[in-house]
């Protein structure tokens, strides 16, 4: 084995610039106090060897230079050295057990593993022991068989989710396919994954992704791509091996979202190696892909109103925790909203998420991170789990970002893109830090794989995070996290380019703009039709090139909910019937068809009672696909409660019906709902009502936002 300094210095010839030690550390998965003691052994060595000593610097870290013929004298040195016995960690014997047992190339007994490792039987056998705990975590376990050695069993989901588990909790897969891309030594913990996953095929299985990402149906930012490779690499490899998963246990895979692009990735890799697949193995591809899609979905999945209401709950909570108005951030709940869809479908799917920059977010957003693990509370009540500080950095991003963008001015400005592989919500952090420290007008965040956007954005230069070739436009590489040392950097390249000039940005609010002519209008006019009047103003000012925000003028409950749609006090045998009754009068009205209301009966039947969304309340919707002609909202008190099935919020005393037929026109009706939710004073106040207009009084008592 080649000793650790040596590993370190061919490490630092792979680099042109200085590389931090909080880097170092994530790459060699030691503390910086071990690093320092491997760069004295590496300086001590490059001494004997006559070559130029590791630069260090307090700021920027560290940075080897050689020039050609140093290199050579290098090289010919480690060619040089003798082979010697391998002494593996813990934590490496563990992987190496672990991965010898699920490669199932020959069996693996303890005797052999003892021999292999160097290590005495009663050290493999604490090993064993420590691995039966940490897989019986993930409802797999593993046994000793007379012929076989040991064998992992299970069902082959899980097995599948615990690789990749485990494997993030080891190593960084971001800096693995790094090493593989860049053809640089890997760790030891890579090289031990390397031997179980194909690092030619996980390769291949992050370019099609990226390639993949350029789809209107699926968008994964750059770290999504490089732990879906790792997933699919497992799924490959566990396939290969003839531990499929079976269709009997599943719904149709044809309805899921990633449907067309599992069709698509599974025709390529048919060309590159051939397998046979049936029903069970391509639901499984659609769920994990669509577990790392962060994309908005051109339709709502079929539990879209649970999220929707866990996002207006959180943002709610996040307002009271910090005092920062982030519902006055019109952007915030969509970005938030993706997330917990895809946070969502990740817990039921079993699939954690690794972040890399968790803890440089944990220092660096302390406050807003410790705000967001007290207010995730919602969402582990929701789901029933444990939410991740991973998870939780990934969300602080996001009301970071807000928070930024919320003290921003409107001083003139340098037209600036920002390339970020790191995920959206760390691109938009990036964009609003940017513009804290600099006159900066970031007018677009982009990943790796839309870099052609770059061309209609009109930007002075682009910002990047990841190498990327940026063309017709100067562009500088920095840190996510934007430390002091790119900060100075970025002085640097304005002043090598100060031929770029700062621009006016316009002052006018044209949401608000938009929502005060309405006003107006309305004001002014008895017989105007409200609808078609605001359809020919957004018309008249997108073809003026006038950008509003469209969010900004949702209609509030008190506008959309008719008298003929409530309904007091009403009888109904069981849940089916309830919602029957309740859809009936967006029926008779034209709202929805007769499928909408199948296909809410049909959601619960297959998903649970997930439309029980608080206590004693229900909130009936299924997909706008499925029937809905237009936005319409009912609700009805029930004389009798009753039961949905539901463990926390049994029986359901009142039942709102909402028909949307986008993913955010419905929003302020959402808040009211969850308004009323959170008080359930208003329940009481609202079921106790037999007269329409005390009804109304109380439902629309509290000012809609």
């Amino acid at each position: 084995m080649i000793s650790r300094d040596i590993n370190l210095l061919e490490f630092l010839l792979t680099k042109t610039e200085y590389i931090s030690f909080t880097e170092l550390t994530a790459v060699f998965q030691k503390t910086e106090r071990m690093i320092r003691y491997e760069v004295e052994k590496a300086n001590g060595l490059l001494q004997i060897l006559h070559l130029p000593q590791i630069e260090q610097s307090r700021k920027f870290g560290l940075k080897l230079t050689l020039n050609d013929p140093q290199k050579k004298v290098f090289h010919q040195y480690v060619e040089a050295q003798p082979k010697s016995i391998v002494y593996y960690t813990n934590e490496e014997r563990l992987m190496i057990i672990l991965f010898s047992i699920l490669n199932e190339n020959k069996p693996i007994l303890g005797k052999n593993l003892a021999d292999e490792l160097v290590v005495s039987k009663s050290t493999i056998d604490s090993d064993m022991k420590k691995i039966r705990k940490i897989v019986a975590s993930n409802d797999v376990t593993i046994k000793s068989e007379a012929k076989k050695g040991f064998v992992l069993l299970g069902e082959e989901w899980s097995i599948r989710i615990f690789i990749n588990n485990f494997i993030n909790e080891y190593i960084d897969v971001g800096i693995m396919i790094d090493s593989c891309l860049n053809k640089q030594i890997m760790n030891s913990k890579e090289m031990i994954i390397s031997d179980y996953l194909d690092p030619k095929m996980l390769l291949w299985m992050y370019s099609t992704l990226r390639t993949m990402g350029q789809f209107r149906e699926i968008t994964l930012d750059e770290l999504g791509c490089r732990q879906l490779s790792i997933m699919l690499s497992i799924w490959h490899k566990r396939l290969t091996q003839k531990h499929e998963i079976k269709e009997e246990f599943f719904l149709s895979y044809k309805k899921l979202h990633s449907y067309k692009i599992v069709l698509a990735f599974v025709s390529q890799l048919k060309k590159k190696s051939p397998i046979e697949m049936d029903a069970g193995e391509m639901y499984f591809l659609c769920y994990i892909i669509d577990s790392f899609n962060l994309g908005t979905r051109p339709s709502l999945t079929q539990a879209w109103g649970g999220a929707q209401m866990l996002t207006i709950r959180f943002i709610e909570k996040m307002e009271i925790l910090t005092s920062i108005p982030f519902s006055e951030d019109k952007e915030i709940f969509e970005r938030l909203f993706n997330h917990i869809e895809s946070l969502l479908r990740r817990i039921k799917n079993g699939v954690t998420l690794f972040n890399p920059l968790k803890s440089m977010i944990m220092e660096e957003y302390s406050p807003t991170f410790h705000a967001t693990k007290e207010a995730i509370q919602i969402v582990e009540t929701y789901c029933k789990c444990h939410i991740s500080n991973d998870e939780i950095a990934y969300i602080t991003v996001h009301f970071s970002a807000s928070e930024e963008k919320l003290e921003e001015n409107n001083l003139a400005k340098y037209r600036v893109v920002v390339i970020c592989g790191h995920g959206v919500g760390t691109g938009i952090l990036l964009s609003e830090n940017l513009k804290k420290y600099y006159d900066f007008d970031v007018i677009g965040v982009l990943n790796s794989y839309n870099l052609d956007a770059i061309k209609r954005l009109d930007a002075d230069f682009a910002l990047k995070t990841i190498e990327a070739d940026v063309a017709d436009m100067p562009s500088l590489k920095i840190d996510p996290l934007l430390r002091d040392y790119d900060r100075k950097k970025i002085q640097r390249f304005l002043i090598e380019n100060s031929e770029i000039k700062k621009s006016k940005k316009s002052t006018l609010n044209t949401t608000k703009f938009f929502k005060e002519i309405c006003e107006a209008v309305e004001r002014n006019s008895a017989k105007i039709n409200m609808k078609n009047f605001i359809d020919d103003l957004e018309q008249l000012f997108e073809k003026n090139k006038i950008i509003i925000n469209k969010r900004g003028v949702q209609p509030m409950i008190s506008e959309i909910l008719k008298d003929r749609q409530i309904l007091l006090n009403k009888e109904a045998e069981n849940w089916e019937d309830a919602i029957k009754l309740v859809a009936q009068p967006l029926l008779e009205e034209h709202y929805i068809k007769e499928e909408y209301i199948t296909a809410m009966i049909h959601a619960v039947k297959t998903y649970g009672p997930y439309i029980v969304v608080g206590k004693g309340v229900a909130l009936a919707h299924a997909r706008p696909e499925d029937g809905v002609n237009k936005l319409g909202l009912s609700i009805m008190t029930l004389a009798n409660p009753i039961c949905f099935g539901h463990e926390d919020n049994d029986p359901v005393k009142i039942i709102f019906c909402l028909a949307a037929v986008d993913n955010f026109s419905h929003l302020n009706i959402m808040k009211s709902i969850v308004n009323t939710i959170n008080q359930e004073w208003k329940i009481d106040q609202l079921l106790s009502q037999k007269d329409l207009e005390n009804f109304k009084k109380f439902l629309f008592m509290h000012k809609e936002e």
